[in-house]
């Protein structure tokens, strides 16, 4: 299907509010809905809004960012931002500790996207030889060097 970004930001954000509406109403939470909206203040409207236009802007980029790269290579886009998120968290804003166990997961994570980043790199400089070894002949003849001079 040929679908503009635009067009494919739309209908994936369509189909997320879709199953987000399926989940809000399985846990019951349209009953809540007037109540907080009715007790929220201009700068609750504000966040809202802020946040799904952020959203919008992240699916636009994402789907951006698939077009540029490989799917394999925008899978390690994604995890090196999940690790980015959770040391933002951690770090700068204190919210928990991490355990053991999320700890060795955030470091395997990180290994294994810059494993696969070096060698995507070995590939590419290995694919690249072989390329320029294609423009070799397969015998040097001297006499056609001397008459492309």
């Amino acid at each position: 299907v040929d679908m503009s970004k635009t067009a494919i930001t739309l209908v994936n954000n369509l189909a997320g509010a879709t199953l987000l509406i399926v989940a809000a109403w399985l846990h019951g939470e349209f009953g809540e809905f007037v109540s907080v909206f009715n007790s929220m203040d201009i700068w609750g409207g504000f966040a809202v809004a802020a946040s799904c236009i952020v959203g919008v802007g992240i699916s636009y980029t994402g789907i951006w960012a698939q077009s540029l790269i490989s799917a394999t290579s925008f899978l390690v886009l994604v995890n090196a931002n999940k690790f980015v998120i959770v040391f933002l968290e951690v770090l700068a804003m204190h919210k928990a500790a991490l355990g053991p166990r999320q700890i060795s997961g955030a470091l395997i994570t990180i290994a294994a996207a810059a494993a696969y980043g070096k060698a995507r790199e070995l590939l590419e400089v290995h694919q690249s030889k072989a390329h320029d070894s294609e423009h070799q002949p397969l015998v040097k003849d001297s006499s056609c060097a001397a008459k492309a001079v």
